[in-house]
């Protein structure tokens, strides 16, 4: 990844999942990226996501 690049994770999916019981393959595998991201490039990544209510939110980095 090049240093000077910031990488937007988008987790909409995975926060709209949050009540359900049971993660789902596709749950599991986006939960994987982005601890796999926040791992490597913890400086470069930001995570992103959207609802009905609001746009677009970037928040702060969390430990997953």
């Amino acid at each position: 990844m090049l240093p000077d690049r910031e990488i937007i994770l988008d987790l909409s999916r995975l926060l709209s999942r949050i009540l359900h019981a049971t993660p789902t393959g596709v749950d599991r595998v986006e939960m994987a990226y982005a601890r796999e991201l926040l791992r490597q490039i913890p400086g470069q990544l930001v995570f992103a996501a959207t609802n009905i209510l609001v746009n677009m939110g970037v928040f702060p980095l969390i430990a997953l």
